[in-house]
Protein backbone atom coordinates (compact mmCIF):
# COMPACT_ATOMS: atom_id res chain seq x y z
CA UNK A 1 0.00 0.00 0.00
CA UNK A 2 2.42 2.41 0.79
CA UNK A 3 4.47 1.50 -2.87
CA UNK A 4 1.95 2.45 -3.96
CA UNK A 5 1.27 5.71 -2.72
CA UNK A 6 4.74 6.33 -3.18
CA UNK A 7 4.31 5.75 -7.30
CA UNK A 8 1.28 8.11 -7.14
CA UNK A 9 2.98 10.72 -5.05
CA UNK A 10 5.93 10.35 -7.88
CA UNK A 11 3.28 10.51 -10.41
CA UNK A 12 1.58 13.83 -9.02
CA UNK A 13 5.39 15.13 -8.40
CA UNK A 14 6.38 14.85 -12.20
CA UNK A 15 3.14 16.15 -13.30
CA UNK A 16 2.80 19.19 -10.98
CA UNK A 17 6.48 19.85 -11.84
CA UNK A 18 6.41 20.01 -15.72
CA UNK A 19 3.46 22.01 -15.36
CA UNK A 20 4.91 24.57 -13.61
CA UNK A 21 7.76 24.35 -16.23
CA UNK A 22 5.48 24.73 -18.96
CA UNK A 23 3.80 27.50 -17.21
CA UNK A 24 6.56 29.59 -17.53
CA UNK A 25 7.38 29.23 -13.18
CA UNK A 26 10.88 27.95 -14.30
CA UNK A 27 12.32 24.79 -12.56
CA UNK A 28 10.72 23.80 -9.21
CA UNK A 29 13.04 22.39 -6.86
CA UNK A 30 11.82 23.44 -3.26
CA UNK A 31 9.76 19.93 -2.48
CA UNK A 32 11.83 18.65 0.14
CA UNK A 33 11.91 21.91 2.36
CA UNK A 34 8.12 22.64 1.97
CA UNK A 35 7.10 18.55 3.26
CA UNK A 36 9.84 19.22 6.25
CA UNK A 37 8.16 23.11 6.65
CA UNK A 38 4.38 21.60 7.11
CA UNK A 39 5.60 18.93 9.47
CA UNK A 40 7.02 21.33 11.80
CA UNK A 41 3.66 23.83 11.13
CA UNK A 42 1.40 21.08 11.85
CA UNK A 43 3.39 19.84 14.15
CA UNK A 44 3.01 16.64 12.37
CA UNK A 45 5.51 13.64 13.75
CA UNK A 46 7.89 11.93 11.50
CA UNK A 47 5.67 8.97 10.68
CA UNK A 48 1.85 9.13 9.32
CA UNK A 49 0.02 6.94 8.64
CA UNK A 50 0.08 5.38 5.16
CA UNK A 51 3.03 7.61 4.45
CA UNK A 52 6.82 7.27 4.20
CA UNK A 53 8.97 8.99 6.71
CA UNK A 54 9.71 12.36 6.88
CA UNK A 55 13.19 11.66 5.66
CA UNK A 56 11.80 9.15 2.89
CA UNK A 57 9.62 11.69 1.83
CA UNK A 58 12.46 14.77 1.45
CA UNK A 59 14.06 11.87 -0.59
CA UNK A 60 11.88 11.11 -2.68
CA UNK A 61 11.22 15.23 -3.34
CA UNK A 62 14.60 15.04 -4.48
CA UNK A 63 14.49 12.19 -6.88
CA UNK A 64 11.79 14.01 -8.29
CA UNK A 65 13.09 16.92 -8.62
CA UNK A 66 16.42 15.45 -10.59
CA UNK A 67 14.11 13.52 -12.98
CA UNK A 68 11.83 16.46 -13.56
CA UNK A 69 15.56 18.29 -14.22
CA UNK A 70 16.27 15.48 -16.66
CA UNK A 71 12.66 15.49 -18.31
CA UNK A 72 12.97 19.37 -18.92
CA UNK A 73 15.99 19.25 -20.76
CA UNK A 74 15.26 16.33 -22.58
CA UNK A 75 11.77 18.56 -23.59
CA UNK A 76 14.57 21.44 -24.32
CA UNK A 77 16.92 19.68 -26.82
CA UNK A 78 13.64 18.25 -28.52
CA UNK A 79 12.39 22.36 -28.79
CA UNK A 80 15.98 23.01 -30.34
CA UNK A 81 16.07 20.33 -32.49
CA UNK A 82 12.70 21.20 -34.06
CA UNK A 83 14.30 24.74 -34.24
CA UNK A 84 16.99 23.51 -36.44
CA UNK A 85 15.31 21.45 -38.68
CA UNK A 86 15.74 17.40 -37.01
CA UNK A 87 12.28 17.42 -37.06
CA UNK A 88 12.82 13.37 -36.96
CA UNK A 89 15.74 13.18 -33.96
CA UNK A 90 13.31 15.66 -31.74
CA UNK A 91 9.84 13.43 -32.36
CA UNK A 92 12.32 10.87 -31.16
CA UNK A 93 13.09 12.92 -28.03
CA UNK A 94 9.40 13.86 -27.22
CA UNK A 95 8.10 9.98 -27.65
CA UNK A 96 10.85 9.54 -24.91
CA UNK A 97 8.86 11.80 -22.40
CA UNK A 98 5.80 10.18 -23.10
CA UNK A 99 7.23 6.44 -21.76
CA UNK A 100 7.49 8.40 -18.63
CA UNK A 101 5.22 11.50 -18.41
CA UNK A 102 2.17 12.20 -20.97
CA UNK A 103 1.21 16.23 -20.98
CA UNK A 104 -0.50 18.16 -23.47
CA UNK A 105 2.46 19.80 -24.49
CA UNK A 106 4.72 16.72 -25.39
CA UNK A 107 1.78 15.43 -27.72
CA UNK A 108 1.32 19.15 -28.99
CA UNK A 109 4.91 19.24 -30.17
CA UNK A 110 4.72 15.45 -31.34
CA UNK A 111 2.35 17.34 -33.83
CA UNK A 112 4.55 19.96 -34.76
CA UNK A 113 6.97 18.34 -35.81
CA UNK A 114 4.79 16.04 -37.94
CA UNK A 115 3.46 18.95 -39.41
CA UNK A 116 6.69 20.88 -40.25
CA UNK A 117 8.11 17.24 -41.44
CA UNK A 118 4.94 17.70 -44.06
CA UNK A 119 6.00 21.11 -45.29
CA UNK A 120 9.27 19.57 -46.62
CA UNK A 121 7.11 17.50 -48.85
CA UNK A 122 5.19 20.25 -50.01
CA UNK A 123 6.28 22.43 -52.85
CA UNK A 124 6.23 26.39 -52.91
CA UNK A 125 3.17 26.97 -54.58
CA UNK A 126 1.31 24.71 -52.14
CA UNK A 127 2.67 26.96 -49.55
CA UNK A 128 2.21 30.40 -50.56
CA UNK A 129 1.79 31.31 -47.10
CA UNK A 130 3.25 31.55 -43.61
CA UNK A 131 1.42 29.05 -41.62
CA UNK A 132 1.51 29.23 -37.89
CA UNK A 133 3.23 26.10 -36.85
CA UNK A 134 5.65 26.38 -40.15
CA UNK A 135 9.55 27.00 -40.16
CA UNK A 136 10.34 29.44 -42.89
CA UNK A 137 12.25 26.28 -44.65
CA UNK A 138 14.81 27.57 -47.36
CA UNK A 139 13.58 25.35 -50.14
CA UNK A 140 10.92 22.71 -50.42
CA UNK A 141 11.01 19.56 -53.44
CA UNK A 142 9.32 19.24 -56.35
CA UNK A 143 6.07 17.30 -54.52
CA UNK A 144 5.74 13.79 -56.79
CA UNK A 145 3.17 11.19 -55.68
CA UNK A 146 5.04 9.69 -53.44
CA UNK A 147 5.90 12.96 -51.21
CA UNK A 148 2.40 13.87 -51.70
CA UNK A 149 1.27 10.59 -50.09
CA UNK A 150 4.15 10.93 -47.39
CA UNK A 151 2.57 14.68 -46.22
CA UNK A 152 -0.86 13.53 -46.08
CA UNK A 153 0.23 10.41 -43.67
CA UNK A 154 2.47 13.31 -41.50
CA UNK A 155 -0.28 15.56 -41.45
CA UNK A 156 -3.33 13.02 -40.39
CA UNK A 157 -0.42 12.03 -37.84
CA UNK A 158 -0.38 15.22 -36.53
CA UNK A 159 -4.06 15.65 -36.07
CA UNK A 160 -3.88 12.46 -34.02
CA UNK A 161 -1.54 14.05 -31.66
CA UNK A 162 -3.13 17.19 -31.43
CA UNK A 163 -6.26 15.17 -30.71
CA UNK A 164 -4.34 13.24 -27.71
CA UNK A 165 -3.19 16.73 -26.47
CA UNK A 166 -6.29 17.72 -26.54
CA UNK A 167 -7.79 15.04 -24.59
CA UNK A 168 -5.33 15.69 -21.48
CA UNK A 169 -6.74 19.46 -21.83
CA UNK A 170 -9.95 20.37 -23.31
CA UNK A 171 -8.81 23.74 -22.48
CA UNK A 172 -5.55 23.82 -24.37
CA UNK A 173 -5.82 26.32 -27.35
CA UNK A 174 -2.27 25.87 -28.52
CA UNK A 175 -3.38 21.92 -29.66
CA UNK A 176 -6.57 23.54 -31.70
CA UNK A 177 -4.78 26.30 -33.48
CA UNK A 178 -2.36 23.59 -34.53
CA UNK A 179 -4.56 20.95 -35.40
CA UNK A 180 -6.16 23.67 -37.81
CA UNK A 181 -3.15 24.19 -39.45
CA UNK A 182 -2.52 20.76 -40.40
CA UNK A 183 -6.27 20.58 -41.47
CA UNK A 184 -5.72 23.61 -43.68
CA UNK A 185 -2.64 22.12 -45.50
CA UNK A 186 -4.15 19.25 -46.26
CA UNK A 187 -6.98 21.06 -48.15
CA UNK A 188 -10.09 20.83 -45.62
CA UNK A 189 -10.75 24.37 -45.32
CA UNK A 190 -14.13 23.58 -43.90
CA UNK A 191 -12.53 21.75 -41.04
CA UNK A 192 -9.16 24.34 -40.41
CA UNK A 193 -11.91 27.25 -39.62
CA UNK A 194 -13.86 25.70 -37.73
CA UNK A 195 -10.91 24.49 -35.20
CA UNK A 196 -9.11 28.05 -36.22
CA UNK A 197 -12.85 30.57 -35.17
CA UNK A 198 -14.71 28.27 -32.74
CA UNK A 199 -12.26 26.21 -30.74
CA UNK A 200 -8.84 28.06 -30.89
CA UNK A 201 -10.34 31.84 -31.15
CA UNK A 202 -12.59 31.20 -28.49
CA UNK A 203 -10.88 28.78 -25.78
CA UNK A 204 -8.07 31.16 -26.12
CA UNK A 205 -9.75 34.02 -25.17
CA UNK A 206 -11.39 31.98 -22.25
CA UNK A 207 -7.39 30.71 -21.37
CA UNK A 208 -5.75 33.82 -22.00
CA UNK A 209 -3.86 32.83 -24.53
CA UNK A 210 -3.33 35.51 -26.19
CA UNK A 211 -0.70 35.06 -28.99
CA UNK A 212 -2.42 31.95 -29.86
CA UNK A 213 -5.70 33.85 -30.51
CA UNK A 214 -3.62 36.16 -32.70
CA UNK A 215 -1.92 33.39 -34.49
CA UNK A 216 -5.57 31.67 -34.92
CA UNK A 217 -6.80 34.96 -36.92
CA UNK A 218 -3.99 34.78 -39.00
CA UNK A 219 -4.75 31.42 -40.46
CA UNK A 220 -8.52 32.75 -40.64
CA UNK A 221 -6.60 35.32 -43.02
CA UNK A 222 -4.39 32.73 -44.64
CA UNK A 223 -7.96 30.79 -45.55
CA UNK A 224 -10.18 34.16 -46.54
CA UNK A 225 -7.07 35.19 -49.08
CA UNK A 226 -6.90 31.43 -50.72
CA UNK A 227 -10.78 31.56 -50.95
CA UNK A 228 -10.61 34.83 -53.15
CA UNK A 229 -11.79 37.07 -50.13
CA UNK A 230 -8.40 39.42 -50.18
CA UNK A 231 -10.04 42.28 -48.49
CA UNK A 232 -11.07 40.58 -45.51
CA UNK A 233 -8.13 38.40 -44.99
CA UNK A 234 -6.06 42.33 -45.37
CA UNK A 235 -8.04 43.87 -42.91
CA UNK A 236 -7.21 40.68 -40.87
CA UNK A 237 -3.81 40.80 -41.40
CA UNK A 238 -3.47 44.34 -40.76
CA UNK A 239 -4.95 43.78 -37.44
CA UNK A 240 -3.23 41.17 -36.27
CA UNK A 241 0.34 42.92 -37.77
CA UNK A 242 -0.44 46.00 -35.15
CA UNK A 243 -0.13 43.97 -32.30
CA UNK A 244 3.00 42.73 -33.00
CA UNK A 245 3.17 39.44 -35.38
CA UNK A 246 5.83 39.34 -37.50
CA UNK A 247 3.59 36.28 -39.18
CA UNK A 248 0.97 38.32 -40.01
CA UNK A 249 2.70 41.06 -41.47
CA UNK A 250 4.96 38.54 -43.62
CA UNK A 251 1.72 37.32 -44.97
CA UNK A 252 0.51 40.81 -45.59
CA UNK A 253 2.98 41.48 -47.68
CA UNK A 254 2.57 37.86 -49.36
CA UNK A 255 -0.84 39.40 -50.02
CA UNK A 256 -0.37 42.89 -51.24
CA UNK A 257 2.76 42.45 -52.96
CA UNK A 258 2.67 38.37 -54.48
CA UNK A 259 5.41 37.36 -52.34
CA UNK A 260 6.89 38.85 -48.88
CA UNK A 261 9.01 41.37 -49.26
CA UNK A 262 11.82 40.48 -46.68
CA UNK A 263 14.53 38.00 -48.73
CA UNK A 264 15.59 35.13 -47.18
CA UNK A 265 19.19 36.13 -46.06
CA UNK A 266 22.03 34.16 -47.40
CA UNK A 267 23.43 30.80 -45.22
CA UNK A 268 27.07 32.20 -44.38
CA UNK A 269 29.56 30.81 -41.48
CA UNK A 270 29.69 33.32 -38.81
CA UNK A 271 32.21 33.41 -36.03
CA UNK A 272 30.63 31.55 -32.81
CA UNK A 273 30.07 33.70 -30.12
CA UNK A 274 32.37 33.28 -26.73
CA UNK A 275 30.53 32.69 -23.11
CA UNK A 276 33.02 32.03 -20.61
CA UNK A 277 35.76 32.06 -23.19
CA UNK A 278 34.22 29.19 -24.08
CA UNK A 279 32.79 28.49 -28.01
CA UNK A 280 31.19 25.22 -29.50
CA UNK A 281 34.22 25.07 -31.89
CA UNK A 282 36.76 24.52 -29.05
CA UNK A 283 34.27 22.58 -27.36
CA UNK A 284 33.82 19.97 -29.82
CA UNK A 285 37.13 19.53 -30.10
CA UNK A 286 37.25 17.51 -27.39
CA UNK A 287 33.61 17.57 -26.39
CA UNK A 288 33.09 16.93 -21.84
CA UNK A 289 30.07 15.27 -20.77
CA UNK A 290 28.00 14.71 -17.19
CA UNK A 291 28.14 10.73 -16.82
CA UNK A 292 24.97 10.68 -14.99
CA UNK A 293 23.35 13.26 -17.12
CA UNK A 294 23.30 10.74 -20.13
CA UNK A 295 20.20 10.10 -21.62
CA UNK A 296 20.05 7.38 -24.10
CA UNK A 297 16.83 8.17 -26.43
CA UNK A 298 17.13 4.87 -28.42
CA UNK A 299 19.33 2.59 -30.20
CA UNK A 300 20.64 5.42 -32.37
CA UNK A 301 20.33 8.84 -30.35
CA UNK A 302 22.22 9.98 -27.32
CA UNK A 303 21.93 13.18 -25.41
CA UNK A 304 24.54 14.12 -23.70
CA UNK A 305 24.91 17.64 -21.81
CA UNK A 306 27.48 19.62 -19.73
CA UNK A 307 26.58 21.52 -17.12
CA UNK A 308 28.66 23.10 -14.29
CA UNK A 309 27.23 25.19 -11.56
CA UNK A 310 29.91 28.22 -11.93
CA UNK A 311 29.39 28.43 -15.44
CA UNK A 312 27.00 31.33 -17.21
CA UNK A 313 26.06 28.66 -20.09
CA UNK A 314 24.83 25.26 -20.35
CA UNK A 315 25.75 22.58 -23.36
CA UNK A 316 23.38 19.60 -24.59
CA UNK A 317 24.83 17.76 -27.37
CA UNK A 318 23.01 15.06 -29.65
CA UNK A 319 24.90 11.79 -31.45
CA UNK A 320 23.16 10.28 -34.26
CA UNK A 321 24.53 6.82 -34.43
CA UNK A 322 22.71 6.90 -38.20
CA UNK A 323 24.76 9.63 -39.65
CA UNK A 324 27.59 10.32 -37.37
CA UNK A 325 26.47 13.51 -36.70
CA UNK A 326 26.69 15.38 -33.70
CA UNK A 327 24.72 18.75 -32.78
CA UNK A 328 25.68 20.87 -30.14
CA UNK A 329 23.84 23.99 -28.37
CA UNK A 330 25.27 26.15 -26.20
CA UNK A 331 22.22 28.31 -23.94
CA UNK A 332 22.93 31.06 -21.52
CA UNK A 333 21.66 30.17 -18.42
CA UNK A 334 17.82 31.49 -17.43
CA UNK A 335 18.75 34.52 -15.14
CA UNK A 336 22.20 35.26 -16.34
CA UNK A 337 22.21 38.45 -18.28
CA UNK A 338 24.60 37.55 -21.04
CA UNK A 339 24.95 39.45 -24.14
CA UNK A 340 26.09 38.17 -27.65
CA UNK A 341 29.45 39.92 -29.22
CA UNK A 342 26.84 42.24 -30.71
CA UNK A 343 25.16 43.34 -27.58
CA UNK A 344 22.17 41.84 -27.42
CA UNK A 345 21.19 39.84 -24.36
CA UNK A 346 18.37 39.17 -22.53
CA UNK A 347 15.34 41.85 -22.28
CA UNK A 348 16.24 43.25 -25.43
CA UNK A 349 13.13 43.20 -28.25
CA UNK A 350 12.14 41.27 -31.72
CA UNK A 351 13.02 44.74 -33.31
CA UNK A 352 16.67 45.49 -31.62
CA UNK A 353 17.41 41.86 -32.62
CA UNK A 354 16.55 42.51 -36.60
CA UNK A 355 18.17 45.70 -36.43
CA UNK A 356 21.12 44.23 -35.60
CA UNK A 357 21.17 40.84 -37.09
CA UNK A 358 18.62 41.42 -40.05
CA UNK A 359 15.93 38.49 -40.40
CA UNK A 360 16.21 35.13 -39.15
CA UNK A 361 16.34 32.03 -41.93
CA UNK A 362 14.05 30.18 -39.90
CA UNK A 363 11.71 31.28 -37.03
CA UNK A 364 9.43 28.90 -35.15
CA UNK A 365 6.43 30.44 -33.61
CA UNK A 366 5.50 29.00 -29.67
CA UNK A 367 2.33 29.58 -27.85
CA UNK A 368 4.77 32.31 -25.80
CA UNK A 369 6.50 33.21 -28.45
CA UNK A 370 8.99 32.56 -31.01
CA UNK A 371 12.95 31.18 -31.96
CA UNK A 372 14.50 33.25 -33.95
CA UNK A 373 16.90 31.15 -36.00
CA UNK A 374 20.29 32.77 -37.55
CA UNK A 375 23.57 30.68 -38.86
CA UNK A 376 25.04 29.31 -35.73
CA UNK A 377 22.61 31.34 -33.33
CA UNK A 378 19.26 31.28 -31.91
CA UNK A 379 17.53 33.83 -29.59
CA UNK A 380 13.98 32.26 -27.54
CA UNK A 381 11.40 35.29 -27.18
CA UNK A 382 8.57 35.32 -24.73
CA UNK A 383 5.27 36.72 -25.25
CA UNK A 384 6.10 40.20 -25.36
CA UNK A 385 8.46 39.60 -27.93
CA UNK A 386 11.72 40.07 -25.35
CA UNK A 387 14.85 37.84 -25.34
CA UNK A 388 14.36 35.29 -22.74
CA UNK A 389 17.31 33.15 -23.42
CA UNK A 390 19.78 32.51 -26.44
CA UNK A 391 22.60 30.36 -27.66
CA UNK A 392 24.51 29.54 -30.35
CA UNK A 393 24.72 25.55 -32.36
CA UNK A 394 26.60 23.74 -34.82
CA UNK A 395 26.41 20.47 -36.31
CA UNK A 396 29.92 18.36 -36.72
CA UNK A 397 30.12 14.90 -38.25
CA UNK A 398 31.58 12.47 -35.52
CA UNK A 399 35.19 10.99 -36.34
CA UNK A 400 34.29 7.33 -34.17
Amino acid sequence: SVQDDVVNETQADYLGGFLAYSAGYGMFDKGGEIIKAMYSSYGLGNQLPGYPSLQDRVELAKRSSAKIESLIDVFEMANFLSAIGRYAEANEYYKYILIQYQSREIYNNLGVTSVMNALQHLDEKELKYKYVVELDLSSHGSRDASSAAKADNLLREAVKYFDSAISLDPNYAPAYLNKATAYALLGDNVRAKFYAEKEATEIGIKGNFSKTVIDASILKGILLAKEGNTKDAKTIFESAASKGSELAKENLNILTNGSTTVKSPSRTQTPQDTINKMTLVSFARKPQFLQDKVVQINQNLTFFQYQIDSLNFKIFYNMNNEDRLINYFMLTKTGKDIKTSKRIGIGDTLDDIIKIYGQAYNRIETPQGLIMIYDNLFFVLGADNKVVKWGNFMSKKSLF
